[in-house]
């Protein structure tokens, strides 16, 4: 009995009501535009399902050193492009100022666009794991003292499917073939028939980065940072079918943009972690005239890359035969039909 009435007792209290915040992702570079702009509100946790609650029919500005220079166009809902002849300019700096048709104003804080930099000495080393992987290493050259860095590693491969050898299960769990439409082929209840080719068999796929990679100053030395990681490669029977591109972006941020990612990281890579960090609001650079909050960053940065690629023949020791997928190759990721022209 004594045991039965040991309960911790119920606290009831009330909540306060969800209050929708907006969201600004965006930013510029001396990279060809255009530039995107997503503008949307945060949701109520009570609605599960929905995702993304996009804003349209905004007014978005961009300026340069003050002075307006080009207005975005909203390609989708929430989505805001520049015009493809803007292009950013290093020692020049951008903030931009939306309008919504509610007369909300969101404006950013001036960031400077800063340098690229450069670097060189591109490494990778194979580490074994689940899975296996290629360490990308760099020497890091920035262009300002202050050399706030942010890398990105991100990957191109080839990968072939099956869609022919799809099934079809009936309502009594009996299996058909049903080879997808784009395969090229189909069923006739006794014979497969060839009608075309396969429009779906082959993809090359966009591996975006998994874990963000920005600078740390207690490893910077006088000639810049030194076999710094700033990223890898999942080495799977897929990734490395035919061969792997990587791409490596260097990206030079202003100390505020540093900052944000650097909490970003944090929370990120915190998770899950016994050592997990309490949460907070990330603070981004993006205010409004009614004084409500306003989350995410407009930043600015130069940007040098470099690429190369990886071969099964980097790999030490022989890889598995990629599986049969009996699908269309886009369910592997981001996905393409055309052949790059660097392949």
């Amino acid at each position: 009995m004594i045991l039965l009435a040991a309960c911790v007792d119920r606290i009831n209290f009330d909540t306060p009501n969800d209050v929708e915040q907006f969201v600004v992702e965006g930013m510029i570079s001396n990279e060809p535009g255009p530039y995107t702009i997503y503008l949307s509100k945060s949701f109520s946790n009570r609605l599960p399902s929905r995702i993304r609650k996009p804003v349209v029919d905004a007014q978005i500005d961009l300026y340069q050193d003050g002075v307006k220079i080009d207005t975005y166009t909203e390609q989708d809902d929430g989505v805001y492009l520049t015009s493809p002849s803007t292009l950013g300019q290093p020692g020049h700096t951008y903030h931009i100022v939306v309008r919504t048709k509610d007369n909300v104003e969101l404006i950013s804080e001036p960031e400077l666009l800063h340098e690229p930099g450069d670097f060189d000495n591109i490494r990778y080393a194979f580490q074994p794991g689940e899975p296996d992987v290629f360490n990308i290493a760099i020497d890091s050259k920035p262009a300002d003292a202050g050399g706030y860095m942010r890398w990105r590693v991100n990957g191109i491969f080839r990968v072939i499917s099956f869609p022919k050898n799809a099934i079809i299960t009936l309502p009594s769990l009996e299996e058909i073939p049903g080879p997808l439409p784009c395969s090229g082929w189909r069923w006739t209840g006794f014979v497969f028939e060839q009608f075309g080719p396969c429009t779906c068999c082959e993809c090359w796929i966009t591996d975006r980065e998994s874990t963000m990679h920005i600078s740390d100053a207690f490893f910077q030395t006088p000639s810049g940072y030194r076999q710094v990681k700033v990223g890898e490669v999942k080495i799977t029977p897929r990734t490395f079918y035919d061969k792997y591109r990587v791409e490596i972006e260097q990206l030079s941020v202003s100390e505020n943009a540093h900052e944000f990612f650097r909490q970003v990281k944090g929370q990120a890579d915190g998770v899950g972690s016994l050592f997990q960090p309490s949460f907070g609001a990330i603070k981004g650079n993006i205010v409004s005239n009614d004084g409500r909050a306003v989350h995410g960053l407009f930043w600015a940065c130069g940007v040098t890359r470099q690429n190369f690629f990886l071969y099964k023949s980097d790999v030490p020791y022989e890889i598995d035969p990629i599986d049969t997928i009996p699908d269309n190759c886009n369910v592997v990721g981001e996905a393409t039909y055309n052949q790059p022209s660097f392949w």
